[in-house]
């Protein structure tokens, strides 16, 4: 069984979820099917690991690089659909080229943010109208989890529940590099990771965690984009101006962030699964998690949670998880419990499932 997944995910991320998925099933499932990805260029860091596709020859930035090398894939996906030669066709993202109508399709749905936050995105972006589209155009659909499952449903109810399928994501860390890891951080931290603005309810982090930082000398440790001018003013105003760090971190060094961190914090309003939350399970970090979405789902009792509507209630759970070492240690052990519900092969098993259905 051949599988086709093409240059889309890892065009738009260098990194993150998305990519790292596709990354897996292509080179973990091995025993089950054989995968290809299309494309030519990518500076994502699973890309080589996955196909031939290579870094532009250009490195350096110039206006247009990206538009040009997403235009170079989207030529080779096409060739490779018209081509043949494959028997289950897996998009890495939501726009399916017109030309692709005879083998079978499937189409992993994440999330559905841009319905639920539009505010967020641009009114030009039309992820919308391409997920509208796959999502009505696969014969079968995944989704990784329940709770993105009933989502799908909501706002697409064209789409038959019985064609979806809930395969819930796995982790593996990539190998550690052998050098040893530079990170210049002060200890104790909290970590928080990815983006920040908007639904990720950062700010509301840096509010309830303020006072504890101070009293007990913590640090916040953030990766990810820059600090903004307004969230350095948030800093200023809370007294933490000298305890927030941002860094951008490799693999190797997001997973020896988490390692070391007094706990990590998820306080996002909304994910589709929430895949920081099994680096923290695999990484043997405490969790504390807003009471949203799919959370409880995927964490189950490994985590803390707080009621991301009541500011006491946030400041409070961060205090006890600082002055608990028995709480942490105790999440932790369910972490490890928790875990093996998400693991590889059973996601490889699950999707391989998926495919065979299709193909039938």
């Amino acid at each position: 069984m051949k599988i086709l997944y093409d240059s889309q995910a890892f065009g738009i991320q260098k990194f993150g979820g998305v990519s790292r998925y596709f990354y897996k099933l292509n080179e973990c499932g091995k025993d089950y099917f054989e995968g290809f990805v299309s494309g030519i260029y990518s500076d994502n860091i699973y890309a080589p690991l996955v196909s031939n596709m290579k870094p532009f020859p250009l490195r350096n930035s110039f206006k247009g690089k990206s538009r040009l090398i997403n235009a170079i894939n989207q030529i080779a996906d096409i060739k490779a659909i018209k081509k043949g030669g494959y028997d289950v066709y897996h998009p890495t993202y939501y726009c399916v080229p017109k030309y692709q109508d005879q083998k079978p399709m499937i189409v992993t749905a994440h999330d559905f943010i841009h319905e639920i936050y539009p505010e967020n995105f641009s009114s030009k972006d039309n992820t919308v109208f391409c997920k509208k589209k796959s999502l009505e155009r696969a014969d079968r659909i995944i989704a990784i989890s329940e709770w993105t499952k009933n989502d799908l449903l909501k706002f697409y109810p064209k789409v038959k529940a019985d064609k979806i399928d809930v395969v819930y994501h796995a982790i593996e860390w990539m190998p550690r590099e052998k050098k040893t890891l530079q990170l210049k951080v002060k200890k104790p931290y909290i970590l928080f990771t990815g983006q920040r603005k908007g639904y990720k309810n950062f700010a509301a982090l840096a509010k309830a965690a303020a006072s504890s930082m101070i009293s007990n000398d913590l640090f916040l440790v953030c990766t990810g984009s820059p600090f903004t001018e307004e969230e350095k003013s948030l800093f200023d105003k809370l007294g933490i101006l000298n305890r927030v760090f941002q860094f951008f971190a490799s693999e190797d060094q997001l997973r020896s962030l988490y390692e070391n961190a007094l706990f990590f914090c998820f306080p996002s309003l909304y994910e589709g699964f929430g895949f920081p939350i099994l680096e923290a399970f695999v990484s043997k970090c405490p969790l504390l998690l807003s009471h949203a979405s799919c959370f409880p789902e995927i964490a189950g009792d490994a985590a803390l949670y707080f009621d991301p509507n009541d500011e006491a209630d946030f400041k409070g759970k961060v205090s006890q998880l600082i002055q608990s070492e028995t709480l942490r240690r105790e999440l932790v052990k369910k972490e490890g419990e928790r875990l093996s519900v998400f693991s590889i092969p059973k996601m490889i098993e699950k999707t391989a499932a998926v495919y065979t259905k299709a193909l039938e």
